[in-house]
């Protein structure tokens, strides 16, 4: 009984080790196969799960962004009422207080030409 024989019928050189059959190393390599393939699914379901998510992260994103702008819009819309009242109570004020200007105005020409016509009566005296 040689080594080479040994190692051909499937035994260890090595006393007291043996040494796995071919179909054991076979069995091996399609488990490393097989486990392989399970790691690259897993990662490819991740990578899924995780544009799933981003897409989600993304439709959320443009729906609060959409609600913000009208937010925005009816607010800025409230804005120029506000703004729009404000110019139109101003006016109001402006035009009273030329008004007052004006008829003060009027008084003071109406004693003016009271006192004028006083005057010229005086003097045609």
């Amino acid at each position: 009984c040689t080594v080479e024989s040994t190692v051909r019928r499937g035994a260890s050189p090595v006393a007291g080790s043996a040494m796995p059959p071919r179909d054991t190393h076979e069995q091996a390599g399609g488990l490393a196969a097989r486990l392989l393939n399970l790691n690259v699914a897993t990662t490819a379901a991740r990578s899924e799960a995780a544009a799933e998510a981003v897409a989600a992260a993304q439709e959320d994103a443009a729906r609060r962004i959409a609600s913000a702008e009208a937010d925005c819009a009816a607010r800025a819309t409230a804005a120029e009422e506000v703004a729009a009242k404000l110019a139109n109570r101003a006016a109001e004020v402006e035009a009273k207080g030329a008004a007052e200007r004006i008829a003060a105005a009027e008084e003071v020409a109406a004693q003016h030409a009271a006192a004028l016509e006083t005057a010229s009566m005086d003097f045609a005296r």
